[in-house]
């Protein structure tokens, strides 16, 4: 078991991206433990939609963003095997994209998401979860963030 964090620290959005895309290596396979946002700049209630979303393997990781390096949260722990994409402005396509979990983000309040144990999304090897922004906010926000998630049989 190997947990890693991967945080998004003062970034600019202003339209749809996947704000994370975790791409499961051939080996493990995944548990989504929490998910984070918040920004701090727009002032009016306004919410988007925010889609949590798992794919086959067949699926194209987005572009567009960066591709950050996960955190192990233990000192001295093993590397991530995953394939990791943030804050893609061309959203992730091709193969079989499945919505897991549709909700709200109220961008004055924050989006927290952290499932009870068995409630947590599986994400089977060589297979991906995605965080996706599904429309554009008002005006240019700067958000920041954090997923958490588990490599199984690290």
């Amino acid at each position: 078991m190997a947990i890693f964090k991967i945080p998004m620290s003062a970034v600019s959005i202003s339209t749809v991206q996947d704000l994370w895309h975790i791409k499961a290596g051939a080996t493990y396979p995944l548990l989504i433990h929490e998910i984070v946002l918040s920004q701090k700049t727009l002032v009016a209630v306004e919410g988007r939609d925010l889609k949590l979303v798992r794919h086959t393997a067949t699926v194209t990781q987005g572009s567009g963003g960066s591709t950050p390096t996960p955190q192990n949260i233990a000192p001295g722990g093993a590397s991530s095997g995953c394939t990791i994409h943030m804050n893609d402005t061309s959203q992730a396509s091709a193969g079989t994209l499945a919505t897991l979990h549709a909700d709200v983000w109220q961008f004055l309040n924050g989006f927290f998401w952290m499932p009870a144990p068995e409630d947590r999304i599986f994400v089977a090897p060589g297979t991906g979860f995605i965080v996706s922004l599904a429309a554009a906010p008002s005006a240019a926000m700067v958000v920041s963030g954090t997923i958490t998630y588990e490599e199984l049989g690290l």
